[in-house]
């Protein structure tokens, strides 16, 4: 009996190749922008809801985005209030600038701040094209590449949170 499950796992190994496709990246391939990520940086999945700790509420009152012109090779830096709809100088854009969470983390659906210091800076916004949703999630400045916003012409960015002095 023993005998036979060796020859029969010694036969396995003699199978020719399948043709199943390759899971591995071939040097040409970029990575994800996620694999460069720590492994405590959650993906964000669905929506939730937000809770603002009262000492984030206080410190913080603005944003400084970086937006992109692809096409004229520039980026302009603006400071947008928080919780507030910005339209965004000579584009067809209007960003709409929600919470900011200067130590993002999701608990259970729950994003908030571990504390009000900028350790995992993410600010939700929602962008819009000619009246149009194209763009609603979290920035993160700290990993650019997670949810980021792509369109054509057009990159948006968080650099960071602006206190209220």
């Amino acid at each position: 009996m023993v005998l036979v499950a060796l020859l029969v796992l010694g036969m396995a190994g003699c199978k020719p190749a399948s043709k199943s496709k390759s899971t591995e990246r071939l040097p040409s391939e970029p990575a994800s922008p996620a694999a460069a990520l720590p492994s405590d940086i959650p993906k964000i999945q669905g929506g939730g809801i937000t809770v603002l700790p009262d000492a984030v509420k206080r410190k913080w009152k603005a944003v400084r985005l970086v937006l992109e012109d692809k096409t004229a090779r520039t980026s302009t830096e603006y400071v947008v209030p928080l919780n507030s709809r910005w339209a965004v100088p000579q584009t067809p854009l209007v960003v709409e600038v929600a919470d900011f969470l200067p130590d993002f983390t999701i608990q259970d659906s729950v994003f908030t701040s571990v504390t009000p210091e900028p350790s995992n800076p993410a600010v939700k916004v929602t962008v819009l094209e000619a009246g149009t949703p194209i763009f609603d999630a979290w920035l993160f400045s700290l990993y650019p590449s997670v949810h980021p916003f792509t369109h054509p012409r057009y990159g948006l960015v968080l650099k960071e949170g602006v206190t209220s002095s």
